[in-house]
């Protein structure tokens, strides 16, 4: 069985971090962890394939199987208070708030009103993209971006209007 376009590319610390075996399109099928001298198979179908390629990074002993399941403890620690997770924003969120309890000037409301119904419109287009499992859309990213899209091997920001002259449209996301 041959390993061709297989690629091991490594992440985090040199010599410290994983190891991730990617098929040509940049998709994951496994990664070895060094501090836990684990191999996680994501593609079990390629297995023998993985563990070739890997064969000359491995050491010791090493378990081989499927990414361990996060125990309850791993769930916790990894869980966002409500006030901090962006996922649920919709779009133009703060604006909404600055309407609501805001300066009462005329000109003022007029403005924050357009923009708003500027930013749903941007929001559901970003929202209806194809392929809900392959794009995620983060709205009122605060003072950072409107709107953050993230896709395959591709990521944009959409800039704050008050804030154009720090992200543009669009920003790449390294």
């Amino acid at each position: 069985m041959g390993t061709r376009g297989l690629r091991v590319t490594p992440s985090g610390r040199p010599g410290r971090g994983r190891l991730y075996v990617n098929l040509p399109d940049g998709r994951a099928v496994a990664w070895y962890d060094r501090k836990a001298n684990r191999v996680s198979v994501l593609a079990d179908e390629r297995r023998e394939e993985i563990l070739t390629v890997l064969r000359p990074y491995l050491n010791g002993t090493v378990v081989i199987g499927p990414p361990p399941v996060p125990t309850a403890a791993d769930l916790l620690r990894l869980a966002l208070p409500p006030d901090d997770d962006l996922a649920p924003n919709r779009p133009g969120e703060a604006l909404i708030g600055e309407l609501t309890h805001g300066s009462a000037g005329a000109r003022a409301r007029h403005r924050l009103r357009q923009e708003l119904a500027a930013r749903q419109r941007i929001g559901e287009v970003l929202d209806g993209l194809p392929g809900p499992e392959e794009w995620r859309v983060l709205h009122s990213l605060g003072d950072i971006a409107d709107h953050l899209v993230i896709g395959p091997r591709a990521c944009s920001a959409s800039a704050p209007s008050r804030a154009a002259d720090s992200v543009r449209w669009p920003a790449t996301c390294s």
